[in-house]
């Protein structure tokens, strides 16, 4: 009797341990991302205005304030092998991916679009 409630408490422990771990590496996965997704934002905001793509360039031609990846390596602000830790993939392979920047009274945003990223994460943090 005591060899089974022995084996049912390692049992039990074992998938409580899993389970945390488990998590621990999801969460790690998440900052890693929200990381990435920052970096890119920061070098796209200094892009635009390393290029004086002004609030009235953006609304006029709003293509020029889609900031492809490939113009961040391009121009020396971000390494072609950053890595997105959600893909796996490094920026230089992913094309369909930018930053948007917008302008709202006067102050410049840059938000980061993932088209690479399926996962529900990426997806609900651009909502």
């Amino acid at each position: 009797m005591e060899l089974l409630v022995t084996i049912a408490l390692i049992g039990t422990l074992s998938v409580v341990v899993g389970v945390s771990v488990g998590n621990l590496i999801t969460n790690q996965k998440y900052r890693s991302y929200d990381d990435f997704v920052q970096d890119l934002e920061e070098a796209a905001c200094v892009f635009v205005q390393n290029d004086n793509r002004t609030s009235e360039l953006c609304q006029a031609y709003n293509s020029l304030c889609q900031v492809k990846l490939a113009d961040l390596i391009k121009n020396g602000l971000i390494k072609k092998t950053m890595e997105n830790p959600m893909t796996e993939k490094s920026v230089e392979e992913d094309t369909l991916s930018y930053v948007q920047v917008t302008y709202s009274d006067g102050e410049r945003f840059c938000h980061f679009v993932d088209r690479d990223c399926t996962d529900e994460y990426c997806v609900n943090r651009e909502k």
